[in-house]
């Protein structure tokens, strides 16, 4: 009598189907990702409140906070995030939390792609998240994982 293969074992022991586990693994990362995007979005309001700022921090006031015309291309990149992070963070981070919810379900590959290409923006930990599931969402078992 052969002795089970490897590959076999490791089948049975799997409790997921084929390309579930790194869905589930996914979900999981963007649900803690979606929290931290909403966490940092409300520190920078916080921020801004604590600042007494009348415009909510806004691209220009940011800039100007960082020094201005004094400083170079790294300011104005600094701004620039930070403003998006207070305005749109919250917003991509419950994005972000569907996704990963609809990535347990292994539901709705349409939405968790379109999320998954929103949170390009979202640097850093949302583009990290989302290049990490652009990567699954290229492989065939994945892909074959989502039910409509």
């Amino acid at each position: 009598m052969n002795p089970p293969s490897i590959t076999t074992a490791r089948e049975l022991e799997s409790p997921f189907q084929h390309g579930q586990g790194y869905l589930y693994f996914i979900g999981n990362l963007q649900i803690i990702a979606g929290i931290l995007s909403i966490v940092l979005s409300l520190f920078v309001m916080l921020q801004a409140y604590s600042m007494h700022s009348t415009l909510l921090l806004g691209p220009i006031e940011i800039y100007q906070t960082f020094g201005g015309l004094q400083s170079g291309q790294f300011a104005k990149l600094i701004a620039t995030s930070l403003s998006m992070q207070m305005m749109f963070g919250w917003v991509l981070g419950l994005m972000m939390i569907s996704a990963g919810i609809c990535c347990l379900r292994n539901k709705a590959r349409a939405w968790v792609t379109f999320v998954t290409a929103a949170n390009l923006l979202n640097f850093p930990h949302g583009t990290t998240v989302a290049l990490i599931t652009i990567h699954g969402l290229t492989r065939p078992g994945i892909r074959g994982a989502f039910r409509s």
